[in-house]
């Protein structure tokens, strides 16, 4: 969905006379990859969603735009286990809650999950996991909304239950013992944001972007400058420093809240590791094992 939001992004940018260059690689991905709730680590994805046994058409036919209990939604995709994120998915919608709702709720919980995210967990060789995990989530909720934009449908809400159990799921990369609350530093210079994630500093970033009180757009220039200034060398990285980015400015405008750029804010001025090699080849030998990393022999 991200790789599709991206292409058509891409097309309103360069025109449609280009749309068969872009478009066309799409295809065989889709038909020849493997369904990602079919990958090893997604059993426990399935297995909820078979318990759950949702009936889409009916879902999306009970949409009646009644109001929720958002903070209570967002603690049990932060803090629940996945059945209780399936049972408030599950509740929301059978009371009519509309998806616009839900995915506002869903992306505040993928920008808390940032600010609670062990960042030493990221430079421990070994473990597999790291900020790439963490960041598909607000990536992937910002092209579920755009989608949803485009093609409100009953098949897309399969794509609703996805984006809660990726917030679900990444509870087990939250600092141990919490996470301090970080007081605001009051400014109006869009520089000091860039500064800190120079610096390494992303506890800094995160007080600046809370404090700051200029041009939101001059903000969201720093954080599109430090993203182009990343040092990261394997693609991926690459890749993913600039849709988060731009993914958490957006998410920030649809939500009229700063949460998820406080959240990018983070995330550039971390220390990152790329350990792709040594990761692939382990989930390689596990895959083909038919088994999950971590998952017995």
């Amino acid at each position: 969905m991200i790789y599709t939001q991206k292409a058509f992004e891409m097309l309103d940018n360069i025109g449609w006379k280009e749309a068969d260059s872009v478009l066309g690689p799409l295809v065989p991905n889709m038909v020849l990859s493997t369904r990602y709730d079919r990958l090893p680590y997604m059993r426990k994805f399935l297995k909820e969603w078979e318990t759950a046994n949702p009936d889409l058409e009916q879902l999306y036919a009970s949409q009646n735009g009644v109001t929720f209990d958002a903070s209570s939604f967002q603690r049990s995709l932060l803090d629940g286990d996945p059945d209780h994120a399936f049972e408030a998915l599950n509740s929301a919608l059978t009371a009519g809650v509309s998806v616009a709702s839900i995915l506002d709720a869903t992306s505040l919980s993928a920008a808390e999950r940032f600010r609670r995210f062990d960042i030493d967990l990221d430079a421990d060789d070994t473990n597999e996991w790291g900020w790439l995990d963490v960041t598909h989530n607000m990536t992937y909720l910002d092209a579920l909304r755009w989608a949803w934009s485009l093609n409100p449908s009953p098949e897309l809400l399969r794509g609703v239950y996805h984006a809660i159990w990726f917030v679900n799921f990444t509870k087990q990369f939250d600092r141990r013992g919490g996470v301090a609350e970080t007081r605001p530093f009051a400014n109006r210079d869009a520089d000091l944001v860039l500064n800190a994630i120079r610096k390494k500093d992303p506890e800094g970033a995160v007080a600046i972007i809370a404090g700051y009180e200029g041009p939101e757009s001059e903000l969201h220039a720093a954080l599109a400058h430090g993203a182009a200034e990343d040092n990261s060398v394997a693609p991926i990285m690459i890749a993913h420093t600039v849709k988060t980015t731009r993914a958490a400015i957006v998410e920030s405008e649809a939500l009229g809240s700063r949460d998820p750029i406080i959240a990018a804010g983070r995330f550039l001025a971390s220390p990152k590791r790329e350990r792709f090699v040594y990761n692939a080849t382990l989930e390689a030998i596990s895959f083909g094992q038919g088994r999950a990393r971590g998952e017995g022999k």
